[in-house]
């Protein structure tokens, strides 16, 4: 139809506001999150938190606490290598595609998003981390 050039616009916006940080998050949820779980599953079986108590140290504090402050540094880091990936992976495919050069695309790029665009992004991954972490911390 003509419109091929629109779909540098919808690249740019849907990864950087949505689809990087949904499936950074679902993989991080996956295998950073089940190993959590786990990991403190097994420590609780084998008393280990107990003997935290007993020492005097917060479970919560020495457990928990680092955990969470991890994912919430590492999951927006995480996210912009994957809005980075995606745009690179999209520029390729548009290439091949639709023979719209690195050099328009980019230009379309620079002209379709903004920094709100790239902010929105990497505003909801500290809660995505957050809720990652207290899920599989509970």
């Amino acid at each position: 139809f003509g419109a091929e050039v629109f779909s540098v616009d919808l690249l740019g916006i849907l990864a950087l506001r949505e689809i990087s940080l949904l499936l950074t998050a679902i993989m991080v949820a996956g295998r950073s999150g089940s190993a959590i779980t786990a990991e403190l599953g097994s420590m609780q079986m084998r008393e280990e938190i107990d003997a935290l108590r007993v020492m005097g140290m917060d479970p919560i504090n020495v457990l928990i606490l680092p955990r969470i402050l991890a994912l919430l540094i590492v999951l927006p880091l995480l996210s912009f290598i994957a809005a980075l990936a995606t745009l690179a992976g999209g520029m390729m495919m548009l290439w091949l595609y639709s023979s719209i050069t690195p050099d328009a695309f980019i230009a379309r790029l620079h002209d379709a998003i903004d920094m709100s665009s790239f902010l929105s992004g990497l505003y909801k991954s500290p809660f995505m981390a957050l809720i990652i972490g207290l899920i599989a911390c509970a």
